[in-house]
């Protein structure tokens, strides 16, 4: 139990981070490219400011709720799954199980350098 809720507080502590550090990024992704769009907004800064701002905000917090729930859902649909270990080694045995030929035969041809086919 106690070790349930430090994970918990871990977690909410990597969130609080995360989330600071990708709203510094987005201020200052802000900040540094919207003089790079001067050109654009030659008819009225104040305008494109009005306009183009907001929609920019409300476009990356969009982006953002919808990954957040993307991996929301990876976590409930596959987070119990354990297939990221390496799959057992073939032995010779599950070869004669899966390929209908001789013991030799596959014995050779797993030490062969070269196998010509056909």
């Amino acid at each position: 139990m106690m070790i349930e809720r430090k994970r918990k507080n871990m977690r909410l502590i990597a969130h609080v981070i995360s989330g600071l550090m990708w709203l510094i990024i987005i201020l200052l992704n802000g900040f540094l490219f919207t003089p790079a769009f001067d050109f654009i907004t030659s008819f009225s800064h104040i305008a494109f400011l009005q306009f183009a701002l907001p929609l920019t905000v409300i476009f990356i917090i969009f982006i953002a709720i919808l990954s957040y729930g993307w991996s929301f859902y990876n976590k409930k649909r596959f987070g119990k799954l354990t297939r990221r270990r390496m799959p057992d080694e073939v032995t010779l045995e599950d070869l004669e199980e899966a390929i209908p030929e001789r013991n030799g035969t596959l014995t050779e041809l797993q030490t062969q350098k070269w196998t010509n086919i056909g």
